[in-house]
């Protein structure tokens, strides 16, 4: 099954809001137990997921910058 772009965006969305500063860490501890149990895909998914937070923490970096 493949998931949808729109549905990596919101988990990801989710993620940061459970975990916060805490959120790379948990995806990286996800992506990990899914290479142990050897499902590739999985991988890929928390990968995808990892790159969509990253982006949305940078995003909320540059508005804070140009709120102040």
């Amino acid at each position: 099954m493949e998931l949808e772009n729109k549905t990596f965006w919101a988990i990801a969305q989710k993620i940061v809001t459970c975990y916060g500063p805490e959120a790379f860490g948990y995806v990286a501890s996800m992506a990990e137990k899914s290479a142990i149990a050897g499902d590739a895909g999985m991988v890929a998914a928390w990968h995808s997921i990892a790159e969509r937070i990253d982006r949305s923490m940078i995003a909320e970096c540059i508005n804070q910058f140009r709120d102040d």
